[in-house]
Order: structure tokens, then C-alpha cells, then sequence
């Protein structure tokens, strides 16, 4: 029952927000538990988010000992242990600067980032406060990192938008997100909490077959090797592309419908049994626990 089918490399890309953890409650210990599971035992943790690789992204790579982190929705690919950026896609000022008249133009906040430098278009806004928290830890770090844009032409990784008010379905959001939605310069999603903006053909799909084509293939993989899993739209174009993808019980029907697989919500440890899911389906490596042995004692035989 336990013996190995194959002897690959493990290798799985995990959303955060939603997927890894709650960030008010952090990832459960089981959820570590079955990462280090997958670590011992021939496999790469990897990180696959829309955040930037700022503060919190860097400290969660660090306390997980994340192998790759593909940052701001594939713009971002980062080597964790050699502290080195292996890829990045710019967005040209000139592809988005009519986005920022747009929005001046009304209540929306705007959030966008390169590898140096962090801009809130609005100094005062509804939003601000929870923007920041996802994406920094400490106050100083805030205060150091967080500039206001001044009307500067920068080249940038990512943007976020984020509607008039706190709510989490806004239909004026979605009126402009339908806007802009068909740009042919830009890569727009529309999530749960924002709309999301990198360079054309760049998602988290795209990040995901970077990896594929520039560091796995060193190790004989393809997509039918390895396991991605979200909660999110954006992380759909993920999903699509490898056989072992799994959906959150808290996504919504969109990305099931994406998905190969499902698995529980992020505070019933769904990341942690999919991965044990994903070992025993790719390899046939589970822990011995999980299975019980029974013995015929001679007084049954049904």
C-alpha cells in the first residue's frame, strides 16, 4: 500500500489569503504540519499570491521556508533561498495612466507597486487602513515604504482598485471593472475585494508556467506533475493549467468550476488535505496512520 509510484519531485503553488490562512488568524498548525509533511518528504513549498513581496509576503516565505514565491499575481517570480528576483513584467505608465484620470474622477482608491517603491493614489481613504495591513506588519515600515502619488510616470508591477465604500460586491466597481475590463494592454481581473491589473498575459497562470519552463524542467516536470490550489478568480488561470488543482470549500462556484478537485474551507485545514491529497494521488506517499491494518482473528469472515 505504501509503496512509492514515483519518485518526482512534489511541488505545489498555494494561494494565501483565503487558501493558506485567514491573515487575522494566521495558518493553522495542522496546515504547517502537512507543509512540512510535503518538505520531508521531496517537495517545494512554493507561494503563489497577488500580494507584493513587501513585509508580510517576506516574513510568511521566511517563517514557512517557501522555496519560490510568484508575487503580484505572477508579475513577481522571486528565489526565496538565494534572495534573488528570477522574473518580472512591468506595466508601461503609458498602457494605464488613463485609469488613474478615471478614478480621480470619482471615489475609488488605487493601489500599485514595483519592486522598490509602494503609491496609494489617495491619502485618504475608506479602504487605506485594510490595504495596508495585507500587505505591511509594522507601523515604521508603513511610514518609510508608503508614498502618495504625485502625477510621477512609473512603470509598475501591479494594480489594485478598490471601490467608493467597504463594500465587498460593489456595483460600481463592477460598472468599471466592465469599463476596462477588454483593455488590450492589461491583464484586468475582478476579484471578491478589488480589480486586479498586470501586464497583458500576466496572471498567476502565466507565473506558474514560468516556473514550469525555467526551473522545473531541470527536475523532468510538466503541469500534470504538479498542484496549484485558491480560493479566488484570480487564481483560475492557475488552476486551468495543472491536473491537480484544487478549490477551496470557501471559493466561490466560478473557481470550483476550475478546479479538478475540491477540499474543506481554509480554517478546516482544506490546503493541508489537499496536499496530502495531491501525495497520495501523484505518488502514493500518505502516512501510514491514515490507513488501518485488520487482522482475521479467526472469528469473522465477512
Amino acid at each position: 500500500m505504501f509503496r512509492l509510484t514515483s519518485d518526482k519531485l512534489s511541488v505545489v503553488f498555494a494561494d494565501v489569503d483565503g487558501t493558506l490562512y485567514n491573515i487575522d488568524k494566521g495558518a493553522t498548525p495542522e496546515t504547517i504540519y502537512d507543509i512540512n509533511f510535503l518538505k520531508d518528504n521531496n517537495g517545494h513549498f512554493n507561494l503563489c499570491t497577488g500580494n507584493p513581496y513587501l513585509e508580510r509576503m517576506a516574513k510568511l516565505c521566511n517563517d514557512l521556508k517557501v522555496n519560490y514565491i510568484i508575487a503580484s499575481s505572477g508579475a513577481h517570480i522571486y528565489d526565496v533561498a538565494a534572495q534573488k528576483i528570477l522574473f518580472k513584467a512591468l506595466i508601461k505608465f503609458k498602457d494605464y495612466a488613463y485609469i488613474i484620470d478615471l478614478i480621480l474622477k470619482n471615489d475609488f482608491q488605487m493601489v500599485f507597486w514595483d519592486e522598490e517603491e509602494y503609491y496609494l493614489l489617495k491619502k485618504n481613504h475608506v479602504w487605506n487602513e485594510e490595504i495596508l495591513y495585507y500587505h505591511f506588519l509594522l507601523e515604521k515600515t508603513k511610514k518609510e515604504k508608503v508614498l502618495y502619488y504625485s502625477g510621477k510616470s512609473k512603470d509598475v508591477l501591479k494594480i489594485e482598485i478598490y471601490a467608493d465604500n467597504k463594500d465587498y460586491n460593489s456595483e460600481s466597481l463592477n460598472a468599471f471593472y466592465k469599463k476596462i475590463k477588454d483593455d488590450k494592454n492589461l491583464d484586468i481581473t475582478l476579484t471578491s475585494i478589488n480589480i486586479e491589473i498586470q501586464a497583458k498575459n500576466i496572471n498567476k497562470g502565466s507565473g506558474v508556467s514560468w516556473m514550469l519552463n525555467n526551473v522545473y524542467k531541470n527536475y523532468g516536470l510538466v503541469a500534470n506533475d504538479i498542484m496549484t490550489i485558491g480560493d479566488s478568480n484570480n487564481d483560475i488561470s492557475m488552476l486551468k493549467l495543472t491536473r491537480y488543482s484544487y478549490a477551496m470549500a470557501n471559493a466561490n462556484q466560478n473557481v470550483k468550476a476550475n478546479a479538478k478537485y475540491h477540499t474543506s474551507a481554509v480554517e478546516q485545514n482544506g490546503l493541508g488535505e489537499a496536499i496530502l491529497d495531491y501525495l497520495y494521488r501523484s505518488k502514493n506517499l500518505a502516512r501510514k496512520y491514515m490507513f488501518h491494518e485488520f487482522e482475521d482473528k479467526g472469528g469473522h469472515n465477512d
